[in-house]
């Protein structure tokens, strides 16, 4: 938004509903001359590595995505703590048996899109608040193998309801979709990571918590904080 508001500078948005239109936004964007790229979530992230390379002369941010290029500047949301607050709270929420749709059995369960490595990141720092509070619990781990697979995030979510997981954190992008509709259908609850433009409009009945992307504030390091 700030790039839009100079004199002169001209800013393309783009958004694609899976991988293949994703790399293709990116590869667009090399083609038609851009100074500078943005790839804002970590599947296009994972193309700036090949066109890093084949474009030496644009400058590429990088965000959740470590790539070595001198071109690229990666940066990292960091919400390890917030993950951790996360786990806590799910971990404490399958105790509140009183509450309707909460069972006798200490499990929860995780979600994930693709097993990345900041993902896999998030989903340590979720266990490690989960047993924080509950050395025994049980933490299911699973992940959809895409981002935009709605009906394979449904069946994720599915399962872990059969193993007696009450609470469900989903960080899967679009599939998440899925994720809600399974648990909403099936009486679970859900906590998931969303943006601020996403908090009015999501399920207040089946979401009962949500991390809140606002990067407002970051520092030197290109780190931001939550």
């Amino acid at each position: 938004k700030a790039f839009a508001e100079e004199p002169g500078i001209v800013v393309t948005e783009v958004e694609g509903e899976n991988a293949q239109e994703l790399e293709s936004a990116v590869g667009s964007a090399c083609e038609n001359g851009a100074d500078m790229i943005l790839a804002a979530s970590a599947e296009p992230g994972e193309y700036l590595a090949k066109y890093g390379e084949l474009y030496p002369e644009i400058r590429f941010v990088s965000v959740d995505v470590s790539i070595d290029l001198p071109n690229v500047q990666s940066v990292y949301m960091e919400k390890k703590e917030c993950f951790f607050i996360a786990g806590a709270s799910a971990a404490m929420f399958t105790e509140s048996t009183e509450s309707a749709g909460i069972n006798e059995e200490p499990v929860i369960g995780w979600i994930g899109g693709m097993n990345i490595p900041v993902v896999q990141e998030y989903y340590q720092a979720f266990e490690q608040g989960a047993r924080f509070v509950n050395p025994e619990i049980v933490v299911l781990e699973d992940y959809v193998g895409s981002w935009d697979d709605v009906q394979k995030g449904e069946d994720a979510v599915l399962s872990q309801i059969e193993q007696k997981a009450d609470v469900v954190m989903a960080v899967a992008s679009a599939a998440g979709q899925g994720i809600l509709e399974g648990a909403r259908e099936h009486g679970a609850y859900l906590m998931e990571i969303e943006t601020e433009s996403d908090v009015e409009i999501k399920h207040r009945g089946t979401v009962v918590a949500s991390i809140v992307e606002n990067p407002g504030c970051g520092d030197p390091d290109g780190r931001i904080d939550q």
